[in-house]
């Protein structure tokens, strides 16, 4: 398996803004903006709440577009394929990723990311116009298995233990499987699973990152397919389909009823076969808590099961709590709120519009902000609907 990690640091600096005679007005949405780039660790308790769910269906959809030839000015060199073909294998082929936008003053609004054609011809044409080789006499067959864009999330412990996680701002996740053709036979090349991570949290930082995996699997298949095509092991077209198929045959996304129950692991969720039936849950601080029952009617509190389902509805647990989960296509979703301290202490404003004595670096009048000698900080909270997808290979939340 390949997995490449990259990594994309961005900082902006306002310095120019706060020099300049910047009107009021204009130095306080530069404060929120400030402000929106320093998150600290979500807090547990009432700062975390399971919400009613929203289907992605209901987001306002923002198109992803795939730079063209013409976008890159570069001369583009042919590979070892005359031809790229993609299938698009996903559990749910209607977007592509969801990402929280801030608008306004500190409010957050979740939107769909989506191509304007479906994927799989959007990256055929991408490889196409660039790595077709019309003198080659192979193909490839490349199969999307993953294809997501989000924000960054992270457990509380993975934040704890690595706080510069902070600064990331969006993720994209793609993995594919590429196959050469000669004639009518496949030969497995290459499984390419492959993460970005980027600092800057705009729609074009999803399309470049995007654009680049494309780029190096494109790259390391040609280069792999020289080595390995005309030997290895062969396939056929209807191995790869029946391949396929039984990845998309989950009886949690097509049984006409769930089974009640706590899912000790993915494998219990994937096979709506839950294998616990003595449990409660409570609602603890805003929080759904899962308890095991013991015998003589005793229970105790529980963070290591997958989940569990009421008959009716089907609960993930993410850091010791349960959100609710709900199925688009044959994909599953569940949408986490978590409130975040934003904090960004000391002085925000030149000292030309301070209107009052300053008592220290982070103390000082101006109106409607302070009051003289109490040090102002800048502490806010915001509350985020974080949208996370179920690999339904192996039950991850990305």
């Amino acid at each position: 398996m390949y997995r490449k990690v990259y990594f994309y640091y961005f900082v902006g600096h306002c310095n120019n803004m706060i020099n300049k005679k910047t009107p009021l007005f204009a130095l306080f949405f530069l404060l929120i903006g400030q402000a929106h780039s320093q998150y600290l660790v979500p807090q547990r308790g009432p700062n975390m709440v399971a919400v009613a769910p929203t289907l992605l269906s209901a987001y306002k959809s923002v198109i992803i577009r795939l730079p063209g030839i013409r976008d890159s000015g570069e001369v583009q060199v042919p590979g070892y394929f005359n031809h790229f073909e993609v299938v698009d294998d996903r559990m749910d082929t209607t977007r592509i990723g969801v990402h929280s936008e801030s608008f306004g003053i500190l409010k957050y609004h979740t939107r769909q990311l989506v191509f304007s054609r479906p994927a799989a011809a959007e990256l055929a044409d991408y490889l196409n116009g660039r790595y077709a080789n019309r003198r080659s006499s192979c193909s490839a067959l490349v199969v999307i298995r993953n294809l997501w864009l989000s924000d960054a999330s992270y457990l509380r412990d993975e934040l704890t233990t690595d706080p510069d996680k902070r600064l990331d701002r969006t993720k994209v996740r793609i993995r594919v499987e590429i196959y050469g053709r000669q004639d009518s036979v496949y030969i497995p090349l290459l499984r390419y699973d492959s993460l970005v991570i980027s600092r800057t949290d705009s729609y074009k930082e999803y399309r470049r990152n995007l654009a680049g995996m494309l780029d190096d699997l494109a790259d390391s298949s040609s280069l792999i397919a020289q080595k390995k095509m005309g030997g290895g092991r062969k396939l056929k077209w209807d191995d790869i389909l029946q391949f396929n198929a039984s990845r998309s045959e989950a009886p949690i996304s097509h049984s006409a009823a769930l089974t009640k129950g706590v899912y000790k692991d993915f494998a219990e969720f994937k096979n709506n076969a839950p294998s616990i039936s003595d449990f409660e849950v409570k609602k603890e601080k805003n929080e759904m808590i899962l308890y095991l029952k013991e015998a003589g009617d005793q229970s105790y509190y529980t963070h290591n099961a997958w989940g569990y389902c009421d008959g009716n509805n089907v609960f993930v647990m993410r850091e010791g709590a349960l959100y609710p989960a709900w199925k688009e296509g044959s994909a599953w979703y569940l949408q986490q709120k978590v409130t975040l301290e934003v904090n960004n202490p000391g002085p925000v404003l030149p000292p030309t519009y301070i209107t009052g004595p300053s008592t220290g670096p982070s103390s000082y009048t101006a109106s409607g902000l302070s009051t003289p000698g109490i040090p102002y900080n800048n502490t806010r909270r915001l509350t985020l609907v974080h949208v996370l997808a179920v690999d339904m290979d192996n039950g991850a939340l990305y």
